[in-house]
C-alpha cells in the first residue's frame, strides 16, 4: 500500500519538490534525442497511417499518450521519460526505412523548406564541429575529443550534401557519424562531465578506509553528498558548513577537510591522519596520539 499511495501521488502532488512546467520533459527528448528527432515527426505520421497495426498503435500510444500522462504529472524527474525512447527508435526507424526502401527522401521530407531546415541544421552541427576541434586542440588536448569533432564536422557535411541530393546514403552516413563520435566520446576522459567536476572517489576513500573503522560518521567541508565516497569508504559522510565542522570536532568527530577551508577554521588539539585529493583526513589529538599537528 505504501508504494501504491506514494505512485499516485507523484500524479497529483509534487514528491519532495521534484516538479517543473509542463515543458520540462519536451527540452530533455530534445536535448537526448537529437539529431534523429528530426524523422520523428515523419515517423508519428506513418505510425497514424498504419495505426490499425499493432506496430502503428504501439507507437502512438507510447509515445503521444506516455508523454502527454507524465508531462501532467505534477513530479518532474528526468528518468520518467525514459521509457519513451523505444518508441521514439520505433516510430525514427520506421520513417527511416521507408525513406530507404523508396530511394529517396519520402513523401514528408520533399518540401523545399523541410530540406532546407534539415540541410541547414547538419551544416550547423558541422560548424559547432569545428568550434570543437579548435577548442579541444587549444584548452583541452585530448586525442579523442580531437577526434570525436573532426568525425562530426566530416560526417555532418557529407550528411547535409546527400540530403541535398535527396539520396538516401545521407542514412548509413548519419548512423557511422553519430556513433563513432560516441564511441570517441566514451574512450575519452569527459563522457561523465559531473564527476569530473568533484574529486576523485576511491583514493579519499581508502585513505578513510585506512585510518578509521567502518560505520564512523565523518562530517566534510565539501557541500554535496558523494553516495560512492559512504559506499567505498565503508563510512557516513556527511556535509557540514564551516562554523559545523568546529562543532562536531570539539564532540571528537573525526573530519575530512578541503585544504583551502582548513586555514579558515579553528580545529586546536587536532592531527592529520593523511591527505588524498586536496583534502585532509583529521581527527582530534589523544595523549597517545603521534605529534604530527595542525
Amino acid at each position: 500500500m505504501h508504494f501504491e499511495d506514494q505512485a499516485f501521488d507523484r500524479l497529483g502532488t509534487a514528491v519532495e519538490g521534484n516538479t517543473g512546467p509542463v515543458w520540462y520533459y519536451l527540452l530533455e527528448i530534445i536535448k537526448y534525442g537529437f539529431p534523429w528527432l528530426l524523422f520523428f515527426p515523419g515517423g508519428l505520421y506513418l505510425s497514424w497511417k498504419n495505426r490499425q497495426t499493432p506496430w502503428g498503435s504501439l507507437v502512438f500510444i507510447g509515445t503521444v499518450i506516455y508523454f502527454t500522462i507524465v508531462s501532467l504529472m505534477s513530479t518532474k524527474l528526468p528518468w520518467y521519460i525514459m521509457p519513451i525512447y523505444p518508441f521514439l527508435a520505433l516510430a525514427v526507424g520506421v520513417n527511416l526505412g521507408y525513406i530507404w526502401e523508396e530511394h529517396s527522401l519520402g513523401k514528408f521530407l520533399k518540401t523545399p523548406l523541410t530540406i532546407k531546415f534539415l540541410i541547414g541544421f547538419f551544416i550547423f552541427l558541422s560548424v559547432a564541429g569545428v568550434g570543437g576541434c579548435i577548442y579541444f586542440s587549444l584548452f583541452d588536448r585530448q586525442v579523442p575529443l580531437i577526434l570525436m569533432s573532426v568525425v562530426l564536422t566530416i560526417s555532418m557535411v557529407i550528411t547535409s550534401w546527400f540530403i541535398s541530393q535527396h539520396s538516401r546514403q545521407f542514412i548509413p552516413v548519419l548512423f557511422g557519424g553519430m556513433y563513432l563520435v560516441l564511441t570517441l566520446l566514451m574512450i575519452s576522459q569527459s563522457w561523465v562531465w559531473e564527476l569530473n567536476e568533484k574529486f576523485p572517489v576511491q583514493p579519499v576513500a581508502g585513505l578513510i578506509r585506512q585510518h578509521i573503522p567502518a560505520g564512523q560518521k565523518i562530517y566534510t567541508s565539501f557541500p554535496d553528498s558523494r553516495p560512492s565516497l559512504d559506499f567505498y569508504s565503508d563510512c557516513q559522510i556527511i556535509p557540514a558548513s564551516l562554523g559545523d565542522l568546529e562543532d562536531k570536532f570539539s564532540s571528537h568527530s573525526f573530519l575530512l577537510v578541503n585544504e583551502e577551508d582548513l586555514g579558515k577554521i579553528n580545529l586546536k588539539n587536532s592531527r592529520v591522519l593523511g591527505k588524498s585529493q586536496g583534502f585532509r583526513l583529521i581527527a582530534p589529538t589523544s595523549p597517545s596520539s603521534p605529534t604530527n599537528k595542525l
